[in-house]
């Protein structure tokens, strides 16, 4: 009997094969995770920016002397700070929440984000009851060619108007 040595090609293509197999269930696995990471990354994003553009409105709007403009993609109204009579105004512009103060302009949402539909409504003040401003807007996260949207949030607030 001769001794063998090495493997057959039939062994040869099994062990291929099965490695392969293993490969592909890796990769699957692994890009799996990455996209549920940038999902996730993705919501964090709009929920910072939603959070922070709402937390600054309702701050500056509790202490409105005045609204002069509120609607759909525009908010404007004067705070009285230090004497002296401050003016706001905050509007969608290109997709963001832009902030001028006493005419010097600012950004309040990133431009990794998307901000549609920011409207606002007053309710005026009347029977001792303060005057109440209801804000709404939506802040998405755009995606690549598969998901248009990756990540999308509606942020909604009523604030009361201590000094109106």
């Amino acid at each position: 009997m001769a001794i063998r040595k090495g493997f057959t090609l039939l062994e040869l293509l099994v062990f291929v094969s099965l490695v392969g197999l293993i490969l592909i269930g890796i990769t699957q696995v692994l890009g799996a995770t990455l996209a549920g990471s940038g999902k996730s990354q993705s919501m964090q994003q709009v929920k910072q920016n939603g959070q922070f553009a709402m937390s600054t409105l309702t701050r500056l709007l509790r202490q409105a002397n005045e609204v002069t403009v509120c609607g759909a993609g525009q908010l404007d109204f004067s705070v009285l700070e230090n004497g002296s009579t401050a003016t706001y105004r905050f509007e969608t512009n290109s997709l963001r929440i832009r902030k001028t103060y006493n005419s010097i302009q600012s950004w309040v949402t990133d431009d990794n984000v998307e901000v549609t539909g920011f409207s606002c409504s007053l309710t005026s003040s009347g029977n001792g009851q303060p005057g109440i401003i209801n804000l709404s807007f939506n802040v998405s996260k755009p995606g690549l060619s598969v998901e248009s949207i990756i990540a999308n949030i509606n942020f909604k607030d009523s604030v009361s108007l201590r000094n109106y």
